[in-house]
Formats: structure tokens, sequence, C-alpha cells
């Protein structure tokens, strides 16, 4: 990882881009997602050129896209049961319907000359 400089982590914390927890001593404690954000930051501003502002509200919209795939998960999952529903209650009126079709037919028999 490249060396980031502690008044630069603290820039990022201010500003919410990274929220390490604290120890007893009050010390920041980093995690590995910390430290992959801290990673993404530097890229982003040292490599892509993009000032703090944009890397903030690129984390922004990218909690967000995570937000509506979660909703577009919950919206499909609940679809899914209700087309399982609806596939379950038709299943079971096409069998009753076509119960009486397997049942054994009568055919009068002619015990005349070719008349039923």
């Amino acid at each position: 990882m490249a060396a980031v400089h502690p008044q630069t982590l603290r820039m990022y914390e201010r500003l919410g881009l990274v929220v390490p927890s604290r120890s007893r001593g009050n010390t920041r404690l980093y995690s590995t997602r910390d430290v992959e954000r801290i990673q993404a930051i530097v890229r982003l501003t040292r490599e892509e050129g993009v000032n703090l502002a944009g890397v903030v509200r690129i984390f922004e919209l990218e909690d967000r896209v995570r937000e509506l795939e979660r909703q577009v998960i919950a919206w499909m999952q609940q679809w899914q049961q209700r087309i399982q529903r609806e596939l379950a209650k038709r299943a079971g009126a096409h069998r009753r319907s076509t119960g009486d079709l397997k049942a054994p037919v009568k055919i009068p028999i002619s015990r005349g000359r070719g008349r039923v």
C-alpha cells in the first residue's frame, strides 16, 4: 500500500471516507475494509486525478447502486414467489379439471344391428 500521511487519514475520516474503530486508548484501528477503501481513495486521487469531493460522490453512488441491487433482488424474489404460487394454483385447477377425463368412459354397446 502506498504510504498515507496520518493527517491525510484524519482528513479521510473527517469526510466520512473511512471510519476506523478505536481502541480503549483511542487509537484508530483500521479494518481490512478500511484499508481497501484507503487504497481506492489513493488510486482515485493519485492515479485518476479525482479530487476528494469526487471520491465522496463516487462512494455515495457506489453505496446507492448496492442498495438498488438489494431492492431489485428482493423485488425479483417476491415476484418469483408470486409466480410460483400462481403456477401451483393453476396446476391444481388443471388437475381438477382434467380429473374427469381420467375417469372411465362408458360407451354404450349396441347389441342390435349397427345402431347405438
